[in-house]
């Protein structure tokens, strides 16, 4: 029976493979990276966004030509969505396919119809290049895309490494990695092959479980990149599950494999093989999120990444279907059944908390009317769009009355204009639900000076400073300092007869002083 593939690779069945884990016997230099810690920053100018696409199975709707198999129509017409349509409304930084790119289970095996109905779609996309040195489009090996019946060549890869967007702009390697350099910060990106070279015939893969390997040149590749490496997050590809018990999981290598991830505080393995059947919750070990990202021929679905000042947002689209909405900042407490960041990420009860989104809509369908900021259902105004980014939302909310130590729902939801009467079904509105916990930090305190007219103008006496529900008067000097102020992002005020009122935000930080520096008043 074979009518499971197209959800897998074949029905389950018990895993019969024997459990050669590589033992290295190398001079490991594996020494453990600092841990990245995102911030719950007012800076609105580090966020930035990726697409990662998984399962692309093209030909898979040729299955007709073996009895009982279920053809699964649309694959290539998803591809090209993908390529075309979503990478220019996205313009994300990289779009990356985490394998399966072909499907290769009709009776000719290899299928080259298919290598060249993909190389077709890739290419004509225009998306084979590279932008400073990181892919426009980088893709996978998943075990179909090295299926065949009889006689292998020595490399089951070959058509892959011949007709992928990796193999071309990687010089035939079946990883690679890339730098990625963001304002102040600096991104690193590892894909790996985790095939199984001895699971080229589709029938001895499926009876096994469709298992995963890391091998030896990928194990030392990965560790020789993440050592040399000083970036502030590490992302890492493969195809297959690295979670033991899973289906379709790496076998072999695997306990090397995680070891390289935690050991450098790798913030992401993406991958994606499972499809929606055996779907795996996104999920964290010790630091490293593990992403499963479903499949794009059968489940018409794919994951955007969102970075925002170093801490990590994905949520999940629906082919053809728009907006989307990404919530970046603050980040949600549940990703990955309880982020890991939690402890030193906090969302404290302070009166001007930011709230950050990613809104992205057709525009050739469609314009984005209005950005909602809702907290348990309670609509809190319309979020603004941030200068310099268009597809960034900003708004804030006032924590400073709610509950310590609960839990609160923040929701954004996006609503679009229709511009054409052409426009897909599901084109007005989306949202995005995130769960936060409101924790008290150590109050903190606040200095700094007023002058008169600009930054080196005279000190000016008698003005009233007000933040976190704290006030006082400056020096005849023009100083000031307020103690006890809530930590978190605090909204001061400055205000003085015959002058204009000035106030801003400031970051409290916990149990330290923050300095405001020299500030100044206009005269009215």
């Amino acid at each position: 029976m074979i009518s499971g593939i197209e959800d897998r690779c074949f029905p389950a069945k018990p895993v019969r493979i024997s459990m050669l884990m590589i033992i290295f016997v190398l001079a490991w230099a594996s020494v453990a990276a600092p841990v990245k810690i995102p911030k719950y920053s007012l800076d609105d100018s580090n966020v930035w966004w990726f697409v990662l696409i998984s399962d692309t199975h093209i030909g898979a709707d040729e299955r007709d030509l073996i009895p009982d198999l279920q053809p699964i129509a649309g694959c290539s017409d998803r591809l090209r969505w993908a390529l075309n349509d979503a990478y220019h409304v996205y313009s994300p930084q990289s779009i990356i396919n985490l394998g399966d790119l072909t499907d290769q289970l009709t009776v000719d095996l290899p299928n080259m119809g298919q290598w060249n109905e993909y190389w077709g779609i890739v290419n004509g996309a225009g998306l084979v290049a590279k932008v400073q040195g990181a892919p426009v489009y980088a893709d996978i090996p998943g075990n179909h895309d090295q299926y065949y019946l009889d006689d292998p060549p020595t490399d089951p890869l070959i058509n892959y490494l011949d007709y992928s967007a990796s193999g071309t702009l990687f010089d035939k390697q079946k990883h690679a990695s890339w730098s990625v350099s963001i304002r102040n910060g600096e991104y690193l990106f590892i894909t790996t092959n985790t095939t199984n070279g001895r699971m080229t015939s589709p029938f001895v893969d499926d009876a096994n479980n469709c298992p995963g390997s890391v091998d030896g040149n990928e194990l030392l590749f990965i560790n020789k990149t993440v050592n040399q490496s000083k970036a502030d997050l590490i992302f890492t590809f493969g195809h297959h599950p690295a979670a033991k018990g899973s289906w379709g999981a790496i076998v072999e290598g695997r306990v090397k494999f995680i070891d390289i991830l935690l050991r450098n505080s790798v913030s992401m393995y993406a991958y994606g093989h499972t499809h929606a059947i055996d779907y795996i919750e996104p999920y964290y070990g010790d630091r490293t999120l593990f992403l499963n990202v479903k499949s794009l021929c059968t489940d018409q679905r794919y994951s955007l990444i969102g970075i925002d000042n170093n801490g990590i947002s994905v949520t999940e689209g629906v082919v053809n279907e728009w907006p989307v909405v990404l919530i970046t900042a603050p980040t949600d407490k549940y990703l990955g059944h309880g982020n890991p960041y939690i402890n030193t990420y906090t969302v404290h009860p302070s009166d001007s908390n930011p709230v950050r989104a990613l809104v992205f809509c057709d525009p050739n369908y469609a314009a984005i009317q209005s950005v909602k900021l809702s907290i348990d259902g309670t609509v809190l105004g319309i979020m603004n769009p941030v200068s310099g980014n268009e597809h960034l939302w900003e708004g804030y909310f006032d924590a400073s009355s709610l509950s310590l130590n609960k839990e609160y729902k923040i929701l954004v939801s996006a609503e679009c204009a229709l511009l054409s009467s052409d426009a897909p079904p599901n084109s007005v509105f989306g949202s995005n639900t995130i769960t936060v916990e409101v924790r008290a930090g150590e109050p903190g305190k606040m200095t700094g000076k007023l002058h008169a007219g600009g930054s080196t103008g005279p000190g000016i006496a008698g003005v009233t400073v007000e933040c976190g529900r704290q006030k006082t008067s400056t020096s005849r000097g023009g100083g000031f300092i307020l103690p006890n102020i809530p930590s978190g992002f605090q909204k001061m005020t400055f205000s003085k007869p015959g002058f204009v009122p000035l106030s801003s935000i400031a970051s409290i930080p916990p149990g330290r002083l923050y300095n405001a520096g020299d500030l100044w008043l206009q005269p009215q």
